[in-house]
């Protein structure tokens, strides 16, 4: 209702219900719908009524300002409840649109909804609202619009700026501060406000914003809010002709997230405990309401809007300067009784609450303002003299120097708000978007050049193409992980016998390291080995080139000694012979089962281990700071680049490492091959020239042994 002097509005609450259609999973399990409503009109309010699916209890009925049945398009949401709520912001007056209901309702379709004639009420609004100031402009030539817009998410009781976002949630001090002033009411400090001059980039800011927005699957919903976020628009219009035209405006159009059920939604891990902190956060909502309620009946009761972020943000929307509208989703499946009737109950409470909103006028700002900084100044003076402040007794020095300080600074604040232009806000937002632009493509070339480093390193790696050097960086990759995160990751996942659990503490590597090591001196001995063997064999060969060819071959009693000479040392030759064969095969086995076990670690880390660790490293992570304020932030960032990049290439490194692996197995054979068979050809021709000697069976069984390439001292 309007007041008498026209400045003021009372209102209570305006309650809508959105009934959403069963989804195709509810189909698919054979869900039935348990609400029935009646849609509202203009002339009488609307109905929904639930029925118990188990019978139970009698058919629960609730009356609400606004009805919307599963039928009702985007468009005509927008006409009820967008439209009416700027039409009072370009009036002066300040509004919030909440949307609430269980995850999974249509909360978030509401608000944003899809492309085309599927927008929801935000990008609605944002259309709406540059259309009729052009309208405006166009009917009044000296009337003059300033659009300013603030995007903001409440996760985990941590408030988070969507359109500057921090580069480490987790880090302590990250979020932003909720504060009141005596003038300007409830505000987020260090909020950056954005000034936008057409739809476009109002929405682009929005897009950019909802990105940055933390969302997680759950079984009730693929891209669950696990966040309530605020999109605020202010508008500021003056005219020069007319100064009762100059007034101002916000605009509050709140997503909440939704209240949900670990068994509905099965939700574990981190998910859950976001759950915990969004049911935290909206019981406290309920226990404001109950409490405005109680006032709004004539009972004087304490409203505990301090005692979430949520709240205490709400707080003028709900109690103070603002007219509400709360819009309330539905499922209509059975399967959901329970929170549906909750949700209803929640609604018909809130309709109760009574809100009174007061025209936002810039004269009258700018002289409660100047009130303060007369107040302020005040202070300062009597903190100056050394006087108490408040009535209190006298002051020691550096006592008063800090009350001196901390009243400057807001002396200089206050002055700072009232002698602030249009031009110098616009100003000040542009500089603002630049510094940002800057930011985040200097983030884009750190980025770049990571990269670049990275595949940089991995080309080295390949060229060098050493086993021990490849392990050593993936070792250096893996402790490039954050080490408190990476150690209670590590031991959380050893406990729990999850993939990859020791390469990513670095025992694993460690032990590779030492196989490599233990391979080498295995292959430096075959190598010395096999250069034995080859001398040996040089000079045997000559021996026996002098024997056959020469001129011992015709005495038969030289060619005996000769022979004998040869068969011993022929023996000799095959014991060095084993000596490298043995050497291989112990080779082969330690290479054999190193490239085994660097294929399963491959396998398993391709498979499901870069996911583990990546989720385990963001739920250790959000514990290493203690408090709250720390507490599961960086979640809904994802990790960092840097740790992104370093997960990466451990599993390129690891690819090739499992090429060197193989190689190195193959190396083996190729090391320990001699071939004597040409050695054994010229003994046997030998023997063949001494009349009355010939080889016997194991002298046969010895030359067929070396000559045969099927034997294992051939190929050794």
């Amino acid at each position: 209702t309007m007041g008498e002097d026209g400045e003021k509005k009372s209102d209570c609450v305006k309650v809508a219900i959105r009934l959403r259609p069963l989804s195709n999973k509810e189909l698919g399990n054979n869900e039935t719908s348990i609400i029935d409503i009646e849609a509202s009109s203009k002339q009488q309010p609307g109905k929904v009524a639930i029925i118990d699916p188990e019978a139970k209890e009698k058919p629960t009925e609730f009356a609400f300002d606004i009805v919307f049945g599963t039928e009702t398009q985007q468009p005509t949401v927008f006409d009820m409840i967008g439209r009416p709520a700027l039409e009072s912001t370009l009036a002066g007056y300040n509004g919030t649109i909440f949307a609430y209901g269980q995850t999974g309702s249509g909360k978030s379709w509401c608000m944003m909804g899809g492309a085309g004639d599927l927008r929801g009420i935000i990008p609605l609004v944002n259309e709406e609202l540059f259309s009729r100031i052009a309208k405006l402009k166009e009917a009044v030539a000296t009337r003059q619009f300033l659009v300013m817009c603030s995007f903001f998410e409440i996760y985990n009781e941590i408030i988070f700026d969507l359109l500057n976002p921090v580069q480490d949630r987790s880090k302590l001090g990250a979020g932003l501060q909720v504060k009141e002033h005596p003038v300007l009411g409830i505000y987020v400090k260090d909020l950056q406000e954005i000034v936008v001059s057409d739809a476009s980039k109002l929405e682009n800011l929005m897009n950019t914003g909802t990105k940055n927005r933390a969302v997680s699957s759950t079984m009730m919903n693929a891209v669950s809010s696990r966040s309530h976020s605020i999109f605020t628009i202010k508008v500021h219009q003056k005219d020069d002709e007319d100064k009762s035209k100059n007034v101002f405006a916000k605009l509050n159009l709140v997503d909440l997230a939704g209240s949900e059920r670990q068994k509905g939604t099965g939700a574990t891990g981190q998910t859950l405990k976001e759950g915990a902190n969004i049911n935290k956060s909206l019981s406290a909502l309920g226990n404001v309401i109950n409490a405005l309620v109680e006032n709004a009946n004539g009972k004087k009761v304490f409203v505990p809007f301090r005692n979430s972020k949520l709240t205490r943000v709400l707080q003028e929307s709900l109690g103070g300067n603002s007219l509400c509208t709360m819009l309330a989703t539905l499922s209509p499946a059975a399967c959901n009784f329970e929170e549906t009737l909750s949700t209803l109950r929640y609604a018909n409470r809130a309709k109760a609450i009574k809100v009174s909103a007061t025209k936002n006028e810039e004269a009258s700002q700018i002289s409660r303002l100047n009130a303060e900084i007369e107040e302020l100044r005040k202070k300062l003076a009597a903190a100056s003299s050394g006087g108490g402040v408040a009535g209190g007794g006298p002051m020691a020095a550096e006592e008063r120097q800090e009350i001196k300080a901390k009243f400057q600074a807001q002396l200089a604040d206050m002055e700072k708000m009232v002698n602030s232009t249009w031009e110098e806000k616009a100003r000040l937002s542009k500089d603002h978007e630049t510094q940002l632009g800057r930011a985040l493509e200097e983030q884009k070339r750190q980025a770049r050049a990571m990269e670049a480093e990275c595949r940089k390193r991995f080309r080295l790696l390949q060229e060098q193409n050493d086993l021990e050097l490849s392990i050593r960086g993936l070792l250096d990759t893996v402790q490039s992980l954050p080490s408190k995160a990476a150690n209670k990751a590590e031991a959380e996942a050893e406990a729990d016998g999850e993939p990859c659990a020791t390469l990513r503490s670095g025992k694993l590597l460690r032990q590779w390291l030492r196989t490599a090591a233990a391979c080498v001196e295995v292959e430096d001995a075959l190598k010395q080995q096999h250069t034995m063997a080859l001398v040996f064999q040089g000079a045997f060969s000559e021996d026996l080139r002098l024997w056959v060819d020469g001129e011992e071959a015709t005495d038969h009693i030289m060619a005996r000694t000769g022979a004998r000479r040869a068969l011993t040392k022929l023996e000799t030759f095959r014991a060095e012979c084993a000596k490298l064969n043995a050497l291989e095969m112990q080779g082969r086995a330690q290479a054999e089962e190193f490239a085994k076990t660097v294929a399963q670690v491959r396998a398993e880390w391709t498979s499901s281990g870069f996911e583990a660790v990546s989720k385990k490293l963001l739920e250790a992570a959000s514990g290493l700071v203690e408090g709250q304020e720390g507490q599961a932030a960086a979640q809904s960032q994802g990790l960092p680049f840097l740790y992104t990049q370093a997960l990466e290439d451990i599993g390129r490194i690891l690819q090739l490492v499992e090429h060197q692996a193989m190689d190195r197995l193959g190396r083996f054979s190729s090391l320990a091959e001699l071939d004597i068979r040409s050695i054994s050809d010229l003994v046997q021709r030998g023997m063949s020239l001494v009349p009355g000697e010939g080889t016997n069976g194991s002298d046969i069984a010895l030359l067929r042994s070396l000559a045969s390439p099927s034997e294992p001292a051939d190929s050794a």
